[in-house]
């Protein structure tokens, strides 16, 4: 079986409702070491143990006792066969209320990852859309770099600032790029921070508001995580503009 197959049959392995074959291949999937399917496994387990709890306690009859005792007095069993007693339904009916509760947990699970990949796949086709939109906007300033490193960087008045750049020194081990928006007059404002990649190549994109008359240059500088108000090294990259 594939992770996929196995994964869509858990829930059943977990019920033991598969056929005996399936129930074999599923179980030795598991102990191959496939971690995503074992991780998918442990949640169900876990959600198993959780909902188990939910069954109440079981009382026992309030004749039980009378019987037991009559029972212990007698001397001999009796001659005629004893009343066959009906198996209790509760039991059963809890085991599979707790398996559908289960079951409900882990699928309810994967839809959160699905939402998750959606939000983030979303998130990254809204910034594709917004570097086309600059790359393609007659109004963007572009400013094209050498020597070294080389790129381009473009700015657009109402969309953002976008940076393109190759053959850039690799960053420190626990430090990060930082883009800077240099004024002609004041300190440097933050452009965010280029995510990894490519090692030396970036392709970052600023939403934000530019006065292009009022911007001279775009820089780079190495920072710790998650950046700085203002930039702590000497920025080894200034485009100016």
């Amino acid at each position: 079986m594939t992770c996929s197959h196995v994964r869509e049959h858990l829930e059943l392995f977990a019920l033991r409702a598969l056929e005996p074959a399936d129930m074999a291949a599923v179980q030795q999937h598991l102990d191959s070491g496939c971690t995503e399917c074992r991780r998918e496994w442990d949640a169900i387990q876990e959600a198993l143990a959780a909902v188990a709890y939910l069954a109440p306690p079981a009382e026992p009859p309030a004749t039980l006792r009378s019987r037991v005792m009559n029972a212990a007095a007698m001397e001999r069993p009796p001659a005629r066969p004893a009343k066959r007693t009906a198996v209790p339904w509760k039991p059963f009916a809890w085991a599979a209320a707790a398996a559908a509760v289960a079951i409900f947990f882990v699928q309810e699970s994967r839809l959160d990852r699905y939402r998750e990949t959606v939000r983030s796949l979303q998130s990254e086709v809204s910034r594709q859309t917004a570097i086309l939109d600059v790359l393609n906007a007659p109004e963007a300033r572009e400013v094209i770099f050498g020597e070294g490193a080389s790129g381009r960087v473009l700015l657009h008045p109402k969309l953002g600032v976008l940076m393109i750049a190759r053959n850039l020194p690799a960053p420190p081990a626990g430090r990060v790029y930082q883009m800077w928006l240099v004024p002609r007059t004041g300190l440097p404002v933050s452009a965010g921070l280029p995510g990894g990649g490519v090692p030396g190549r970036v392709t970052h994109f600023h939403p934000t508001q530019v006065d292009l008359a009022q911007v001279a240059a775009v820089a780079l500088s190495v920072e710790p995580p998650g950046g700085s108000p203002q930039p702590t090294t000497r920025p080894f990259l200034v485009v100016g503009l």
